[in-house]
């Protein structure tokens, strides 16, 4: 019947069962969309571009770096269909009081809405934004100093 699928045991038993969220990863009801440094980008400040560079260090640490105090760098991430975000955390190399905003962005006019701003380090309680065809969410960092190394985030999603 509907929302059924056949599924085995692994010893050639088969079954019918009802599909349902797993308890992690894609499919399941609660996962993480991982940000990795590559994905950052620079803004602008005056019209001065922001750079963002993977920077390694003597303690054989790799993370994006911003090469200006007052610059900011952005992610975008599309939230999967039937999902929605509900947290952030950026992790850095040091707490970055209110370094992070996250915002609702509309794809088809860059327009952005629902602005939420935490720390870096810790976990966001974002507006859980739903997916759908004309929005996404940006993810914007301003680290404040040109030493702060931005690892990775994460952002939680949920079934809808």
């Amino acid at each position: 019947s509907a929302g059924h699928f056949l599924k085995t045991d692994g010893s050639s038993n088969l079954s019918f069962a009802a599909a349902s969220g797993g308890g992690g990863g894609w499919h399941g009801s609660t996962a993480l969309i991982k940000v990795l440094p590559t994905e950052w980008v620079g803004g602008d400040v005056g019209r001065a571009i922001v750079k963002i560079r993977i920077e390694d260090d003597t303690a054989n640490l790799l993370g994006a770096q911003c090469d200006q105090t007052n610059g900011s760098i952005f992610a975008f991430n599309e939230i999967p269909t039937g999902y929605k975000a509900t947290h952030v955390k950026v992790n850095a190399s040091s707490a970055v009081s209110n370094g992070v905003d996250v915002l609702h962005y509309a794809i088809a006019t860059g327009a952005t809405s629902n602005s939420t701003t935490g720390d870096t380090n810790s976990t966001i309680d974002i507006t859980d934004m739903t997916s759908s065809a004309s929005n996404a969410l940006v993810i914007k960092v301003t680290p404040g100093a040109t030493t702060v190394f931005i690892y990775s985030a994460e952002i939680t999603i949920a079934a809808v």
